[in-house]
């Protein structure tokens, strides 16, 4: 499973030796043939191995090594995968020091192969910044149902003792308190629905809500929320209850998928915003990389294909965009770095950055890459920059 600690493992190969970073689209949908995705798997080994031969002409000690990784990253290839429920893989190998981990994705990859003194996490770190939980509160003005379900397609319906309005009717009722009675049995369903609603986000406190079923019984219910629990929802889905749990859950993941790129759009323009305001925002991968050397970056926004290498100081880490020279923090060594952009989202992760992927052109004016200052900093000054 696919969270923090496990990045944070394979993080730790960086050194003297060679990593091999192998990631591959086996998304079924997409491809539905594997020989297909054998093609495209041997294109990358073939990019790697010329990167592996332009690093023992540049003599980095034990760069042959890394053909003992691409053996058996092919190797692992040739094992039978269950294409309904991996949609990705992420292959991290260093012969050199006996280690190789491999992970089965339940979402998809960009294709890419990386050699280098460090392994390259930046896909596992987007996907896991993307990760959520949810649930969908389904209801109608006699039933409900709770499904869980989450980002990578996961789903599941909880059974629900009591599901449905009781109907047990006070023989001693006038006639004409029928009606009132009846009402008063709905707004009992209601109640219990937002109780059902907060014991679920007892159990788990980040959770994302989603109401779903007939828009009026959705309006009566929230109604009946908590100011805490109603500030949890973040949409509904109008549909009829008997629908799947497939179904159920897939609207209101629609409804999700929304609510995020409304998310990233304003951040983008946030982002935009303050860098021509000179409030606390910095673009382009020159100040990008100096902020994030400097501990001063909240939330890091980068288009998903960038690329470029770069190099990182042997000394004390800094990345920097030239790929040879000497460090401008601490004046010691610049080794090269296949991709610097990549290098920067492991950095930013593992530092507690908040990480925001958009796509190819969004960041375009801006460099492509462009990070929102801490408040801390903003605090003692910081200058937002565009290079």
């Amino acid at each position: 499973m696919l969270n923090s600690s496990v990045i944070r493992s394979i993080s730790a190969w960086a050194g003297d030796d060679p990593v091999t970073s192998f990631y591959l689209d086996v998304d079924g949908r997409r491809a539905p043939r594997w020989p297909d995705v054998e093609r495209r798997a041997g294109q990358l080994l073939r990019r790697a191995r010329r990167r592996v031969h332009t690093l023992e002409q540049l003599e980095v000690p034990s760069a042959s090594s890394a053909e003992e990784d691409l053996a058996q990253i092919e190797r692992w290839l040739g094992r039978e995968l269950d294409r309904a429920k991996v949609r990705g893989v992420a292959l991290f190998s260093c012969a050199a020091k006996e280690r190789f981990e491999a992970l089965m994705l339940p979402v998809p990859v960009r294709d890419q192969v990386v050699v280098d003194l460090e392994p390259d996490v930046a896909q596992l770190c987007l996907i896991s910044s993307a990760t959520w939980h949810a649930v969908a509160i389904g209801v109608d003005r006699e039933r409900w149902r709770v499904v869980r379900f989450t980002d990578d397609g996961q789903e599941e319906e909880v059974d629900v003792v009591d599901d449905r309005i009781p109907h047990a009717i006070d023989v001693d009722i006038e006639l004409a308190g029928f009606g009132h009675h009846d009402e008063e049995l709905v707004r009992e369903h209601y109640r219990r629905v937002a109780h059902g609603l907060e014991e679920e986000l007892r159990r788990s406190h980040d959770v994302r809500v989603v109401l779903c079923g007939p828009r009026e019984s959705v309006r009566e219910l929230e109604a009946y929320l908590p100011v805490r629990v109603r500030a949890k929802v973040e949409g509904d889905a109008h549909i009829e209850l008997d629908a799947g749990t497939a179904e159920l859950a897939g609207c209101a993941r629609t409804v999700l998928d929304a609510e995020d790129a409304k998310r990233r759009s304003a951040r983008v323009a946030e982002l935009r915003g303050r860098v021509a305001t000179g409030d606390g925002a910095v673009a382009g991968i020159d100040a990008c990389l100096a902020a994030l050397g400097a501990g001063h970056v909240d939330s890091l926004l980068v288009e998903r294909t960038f690329e470029m290498p770069g190099g990182r100081c042997a000394s004390c880490g800094l990345l920097v965009s030239a790929t040879s020279g000497t460090c401008p923090r601490c004046g010691g060594h610049v080794r090269s770095v296949e991709n610097v952009v990549d290098a920067a989202i492991g950095d930013a992760y593992l530092h507690d950055v908040a990480l925001v992927a958009v796509g190819d052109g969004e960041l375009g004016d801006l460099g492509r890459i462009g990070a929102l200052v801490a408040a801390w900093a903003r605090a003692e000054g910081l200058e937002s920059s565009h290079a």
